[in-house]
C-alpha cells in the first residue's frame, strides 16, 4: 500500500456509544515522518491483540488468500494491542506503509486494522482500487462491522468486512477483465 489513498475509515468499533465516523481524506506527508508500528508482517492475519481463536484466523487467512489469488489484491487483518498514542490513521498508514502492502505498481492493498484497546477500527485502500472501494461503500462495511463489534462479537464483524470487501474486489475484477 505504498502512498496510500487518502480513502480511509476510522470508526470507534467496540464503543457502545460511537458510531462510525466519516470517511476521512487527509494528507499523508505528516504521516511518512512517523515511526512505522513494531507489528511485523507474518501473514494475510497478523493478530497482534489475539482476538480470534485458531479455526477463526484460518478462515480468514483462507479468505484473504482466496481474494488474492482472484484478484491479485494483497489483503491483510491487523489487530494490534496498542497504537501506543497515536491517532489510527497515522499508525494505519505507517503500518501498511512499512509493510508495502498490495503492489506497488498498482497500488491495490486493503487492510483492516482493528485496535480494540482504543475500540477504533479502520478500512485503509490503496489508491489503485479507489474506484472498486469507494468511501460511500467502505463506511457501509464500517457500520455492519461495528454493529456486530458492539454485542462483542469481534470475529462475526470481521468476517463480514472480509466478505463484502471481497465480493466487491471480485464483482470489479470480473468487469475489468
Amino acid at each position: 500500500m505504498r502512498a496510500l489513498a487518502h480513502v480511509c475509515l476510522r470508526a470507534a468499533a467496540l464503543a457502545l456509544s460511537v458510531a462510525p465516523a466519516a470517511a476521512c481524506r487527509g494528507d499523508t506527508a505528516d504521516h511518512a515522518e512517523r515511526a512505522a508500528p513494531a507489528i511485523a508482517l507474518t501473514g494475510r492475519v497478523v493478530d497482534d491483540a489475539n482476538l480470534f481463536d485458531p479455526a477463526t484466523e484460518k478462515a480468514l487467512t483462507d479468505k484473504l488468500a482466496a481474494v488474492e489469488s482472484d484478484t491479485q489484491a494483497q489483503f491483510v487483518v491487523v489487530s494490534t494491542r496498542s497504537l501506543n498514542g497515536q491517532p489510527i490513521k497515522a499508525y494505519s498508514m505507517a503500518l501498511a506503509n512499512n509493510w508495502g502492502i498490495g503492489s506497488a505498481e498498482r497500488n491495490d492493498g486493503v487492510m483492516i486494522l482493528i485496535a480494540p484497546n482504543e475500540r477504533q477500527a479502520r478500512i485503509e485502500v490503496g489508491t489503485g482500487l479507489e474506484k472498486a472501494l469507494p468511501n460511500p461503500f467502505c463506511e457501509q462495511i464500517m457500520r455492519e462491522m461495528v454493529a456486530r463489534y458492539r454485542t462483542g462479537d469481534i470475529a462475526a464483524g470481521t468476517i463480514v468486512g472480509v466478505d463484502r470487501i471481497a465480493a466487491q474486489l471480485r464483482a470489479t475484477a470480473r468487469q475489468t477483465t
